[in-house]
């Protein structure tokens, strides 16, 4: 907007910047009703380029469709409903990768609404692995079931069975697994869990209590942080009972996985990938995604060519921070690679570490595949490799065979086959109330980054008045008496130059008035010419009597006219800064304008 009336002189509102933007987007993209015309076309041309994928398009019709004879000027063509994408190479990559899946929604921008579901992996290297994702019209057990039953045609119920899925907690999503796989291993993400739990139990120290019980990897390290929590409160230790352990605790999550994450951060990480794509229309939507995935697969195939190690950048990581805690512990050998552990501390804390079996009782080795703080220092002790103990999800070769699949590029529209199948409607538009809504809700310990949000997740704590919500900079407490402060300093500043001046002004009067007085007495004395004895001169009396009668004047009445004008003179002729003289309509706000201005400025007020 101002680059156009600086160019080209030429005053733009907003709306008809918006206007104009909408009108180039389309231009350039299509338009929303345009790209959903064309969904069959772009669904057959991306099963044309890579054959193998799924890519299932569900529509519906009105009920009149069905009957002989349909009302006449009803419109029969089909209308948009659902689209599920799973592209050859990401199935292919799944399978080699471990069996864990997250799954997550996140809302379309668009004025025609809609979710997005998205059905996300770990790669060897702990990154996000790309799945399935879907299209469909709201987050229900529905459309769940609809997306679940998809994958399970993919990759099969058996497959799926033996897999770990994890979810923030949605709707109508744990009585569709227990319809379609029964028995499967599921997680929730404690954060979620949490924001739940903080509602009811804001305090800080059961946030700690509750995330050191849902990381305890064994039985009896979660009993006792439970016992800790019944004792602080007896209703937060219930609302925890109520949630099954096989959710959200450590200490009965299975081994297969290779996983011991407790939060859902990789669906959170592919969501924020496709932010900006979620504002565009469907098919530059989806061919986004596409596209993210093709240069993905092709920059990790390329990238892992030159890695000369064995175990993955991020895995080594792990192992270097369990190498440093291993000094924590003493290890003796007892035979057959077995080991007993003990702290160098002392303690009751002990533990056995198989090295033969890649196990150790604390459960950490055998639930993450990595050499836990104990298994490193057995390693340590006897000089062995430590990437022979790192499980094989975690190797070079696992993540070469990962992405040696190729997600292969497809034609614009300008190429695409038209095919037999009708037009396809947009959903029934229903405009919101209000403004339009870009963001999604946050929770309630979500903050923004000017929030004042400390690291352990509280609203930071102000050291001033030790309230939360605010910190000392802004503190409502500190800056009332600042302004205080600030307004007795300003007034008692004026008072002492007020003071300094009248008594200046004072002794340039009485000077002048004794002067006066002293020439006029040598001028009678030299008429006179008579000899009279010495004694003090009534001039000088005069003189010191009006001089302190002016000075308790200047004193008394500073804020008159005649005083003011004599102030000004006299600070003229001294070089002194005269402040103005507080009086009672002066607010603290004005104050704040002397004392940060010079004084020139307070002619202003």
């Amino acid at each position: 907007m101002k680059k156009t009336y600086s160019k080209w002189n030429v005053e733009l509102t907003k709306s008809k910047a918006a206007r104009v933007k909408q009108f180039a987007l389309d231009e350039l993209q299509g338009t929303y009703i345009e790209q959903y015309r064309r969904l069959y076309d772009y669904c057959h041309e991306l099963l044309r380029s890579n054959p193998g994928s799924t890519v299932k398009l569900q529509v519906e019709r009105p009920p009149e469709f069905a009957s002989e004879r349909p009302k006449p000027g009803v419109d029969l063509r089909p209308k948009f409903q659902r689209l599920y994408v799973c592209l050859d190479a990401c199935k292919k990559s799944f399978m080699v990768c471990r069996p864990i899946i997250c799954l997550d929604g996140c809302f379309i921008k668009t004025p025609y609404g809609g979710q997005v579901l998205t059905a996300i992996g770990w790669d060897p290297n702990d990154q996000i692995l790309p799945i399935a994702y879907a299209v469909v019209e709201a987050e229900t057990k529905d459309t769940w079931t609809w997306f679940l039953t998809n994958l399970c045609d993919d990759f099969g119920s058996d497959k799926l069975r033996s897999c770990t899925f994890m979810s923030d907690q949605q709707k109508g999503l744990v009585p569709t697994f227990d319809e379609l796989i029964p028995g499967v291993d599921y997680r929730f993400c404690v954060r979620h869990l949490y924001s739940n739990f903080r509602k009811r139990f804001p305090r800080l120290q059961l946030k700690l209590m509750m995330w050191n019980a849902a990381k305890a990897t064994y039985l009896q390290e979660w009993e006792r942080n439970m016992a800790e929590i019944q004792k602080v409160d007896n209703g937060a230790y219930n609302h925890l009972m109520e949630i099954p352990t096989k959710y959200w605790c450590r200490h009965k999550f299975g081994t297969w996985s290779k996983c011991d994450t407790l939060v859902n951060n990789m669906c959170e990480v592919f969501n924020s990938v496709i932010v900006d794509a979620r504002e565009k229309p469907i098919v530059s939507m989806l061919e986004d995604i596409r596209v993210y995935i093709m240069r993905r697969w092709a920059d990790n195939r390329d990238r892992i060519v030159e890695y000369q190690r064995e175990v993955l950048p991020r895995i080594r990581t792990k192992v270097e921070k369990q190498a440093d805690a291993s000094g924590k512990w003493m290890s003796t050998y007892a035979g057959r690679d077995k080991y007993e552990v003990t702290s160098i501390h002392g303690g009751k804390e002990k533990f056995v570490v198989d090295l033969k079996n890649h196990e150790c009782s604390c459960r950490k080795f055998q639930l993450s595949g990595i050499p836990c703080a104990h298994a490193m220092t057995c390693i340590r002790k006897m000089c062995f490799n430590v990437d022979n103990f790192v499980a094989n999800c975690y190797k070079k070769e696992t993540y070469s065979n990962c992405y040696q699949h190729v997600v292969y590029p497809v034609n614009g529209p300008n190429l695409w086959v038209k095919t037999q199948f009708d037009d396809v409607l947009p959903p029934v538009y229903r405009k919101p109330i209000g403004r339009p809504k870009l963001k999604r809700n946050k929770a309630a310990d979500e903050n923004s980054s000017r929030g004042g949000v400390s690291r352990d997740g509280q609203t930071q704590k102000c050291s001033y008045c030790f309230a939360r919500g605010h910190n000392k900079r802004t503190c409502p407490k500190k800056r009332k008496v600042a302004a205080t402060s600030l307004a007795n300093k300003v007034a008692g500043s004026t008072r002492r130059a007020s003071r300094v001046i009248s008594s200046t002004i004072s002794s340039t009067v009485s000077s002048t008035i004794s002067s006066q007085a002293s020439r006029q007495s040598q001028a009678a004395a030299k008429k006179t010419n008579t000899s009279r004895p010495k004694r003090k001169s009534s001039s000088n009396n005069i003189s010191s009597q009006q001089s302190q009668a002016m000075s308790k004047k200047a004193k008394m009445t500073p804020s008159n006219n005649n005083s003011g004008q004599q102030l000004k003179d006299a600070a003229k002729d001294n070089n002194l800064r005269v402040l103005p003289t507080p009086s009672k309509h002066v607010s603290i706000s004005q104050l704040k304008f002397m004392a940060r201005t010079p004084p020139k400025a307070w002619k202003k007020m």
